[in-house]
């Protein structure tokens, strides 16, 4: 599996780090860490209902997926 394909799918899953596979390290990695920050934000913020964070969370994976898979990443 080449490099863009592996950035695609783990940019699905942990937002942010498909930019570090590229080789933005800092700011992928500083990405992860702001979605992660408001993820849990929206968590404790709607706490009996945990969906709208996971909504989230995935959601923001797939417009990132969809936005390295469209438009790529500079080096």
């Amino acid at each position: 599996m080449d490099n863009d394909k592996l950035a695609i799918i783990i940019s699905f899953f942990l937002p942010g780090i498909g930019h570090a596979i590229k080789g933005k390290k800092a700011f992928g990695v500083g990405s992860w860490i702001f979605v992660m920050f408001l993820t849990f934000f929206l968590y404790y913020l709607t706490e009996p209902n945990p969906w709208f964070s996971i909504v989230f969370y995935f959601t923001l994976g797939f417009f990132v997926a969809y936005g390295i898979s469209v438009y790529g990443v500079e080096e």
